[in-house]
């Protein structure tokens, strides 16, 4: 097929055939190929050290071991990224569960700005930009045979943000659950409303309600999201205080993590995760 491309993208696709050329595994056993289409994710790890920016791949095909990985190379050059998704790595112990193969593509620190991308597999190719703005992070033009971006805008979580959820049940707790969030406010916790999307963590609807990813046990959840810039040891106390008989999980936008049953020596939820 004769594919034509603008004279300003030429010089970065014979960088990206550079790129892909160079394999970075040493394999001891050849891997079976990729036959079914790659599905990409982007994630922005948060940690205290700073962000980190990462692409989550799974395989659209589902197979009867769930530690099958998808194997990958990566080429960083200044303004350019190149990964090549090369084939399915299935270890000699399986675990038997269903699922798709998984990898993911550790692109080091979240950076301002344009870059090039080019994304590759054994059903075809694709030249990209990753935008990394203040408030989001695009892939813009993730459109080939073999390769998908369903959610190619990601916005970030904006610094100070402070989430996280309050279940309990049966018994109703809903006026703990509000002397809760009202204590957090008294500790310097301010109500916040970013703009409507998915932040990963959490998402946010047209009319400002939050959402949250993953599954839940609880007769009752309610989440929360705020703006903090105090002390974080105020904010494990007041988890302390409250946890009993709630269950509350707090996140922060600096990877920090505080569970209430932790705090108070107890033993986790059973049905419930993050």
């Amino acid at each position: 097929m004769d594919r034509r491309y603008p004279a300003n993208v030429l010089p970065a696709l014979a960088l990206g055939c550079a790129l892909l050329a160079t394999g970075c595994f040493e394999r001891t056993s050849p891997p079976a190929p990729i036959d079914s289409g790659v599905v990409l994710r982007l994630h922005e790890k948060l940690a205290a050290t700073g962000r980190s920016l990462e692409l989550l791949g799974r395989t659209e095909r589902t197979y009867g071991c769930s530690n099958f990985s998808i194997l990958y190379e990566l080429q960083l050059a200044g303004d350019a990224i190149s990964v090549r998704f090369t084939g399915i790595h299935m270890p000699d112990i399986c675990l038997t569960a269903i699922g798709p193969a998984t990898c993911t593509v550790q692109l080091g620190p979240t950076a301002m700005g344009s870059r090039l991308l080019l994304l590759g597999t054994t059903g075809g190719s694709v030249v990209t930009r990753l935008v990394v703005n203040a408030d989001s992070i695009e892939v813009k033009g993730a459109r080939s045979v073999g390769i998908t971006v369903p959610a190619p805008v990601l916005h970030r979580v904006p610094p100070g943000t402070i989430w996280g959820w309050i279940g309990w049940g049966p018994d109703d707790q809903s006026a703990r659950a509000q002397a809760f969030l009202d204590s957090l406010a008294l500790v310097g916790a301010q109500p916040t409303r970013p703009l409507p999307g998915d932040y990963e963590y959490f998402q946010v609807d047209a009319l400002g309600q939050i959402g949250l990813p993953g599954s839940y046990g609880f007769y009752f959840l309610r989440p929360f999201l705020f703006h903090y810039a105090g002390d974080p040891a105020l904010l494990a106390d007041v988890l302390k205080a409250f946890g009993d008989p709630l269950w509350i999980a707090l996140y922060d936008d600096r990877g920090g993590t505080l569970y209430s049953w932790m705090l108070r020596g107890g033993a986790a939820p059973p049905l419930a995760r993050r």
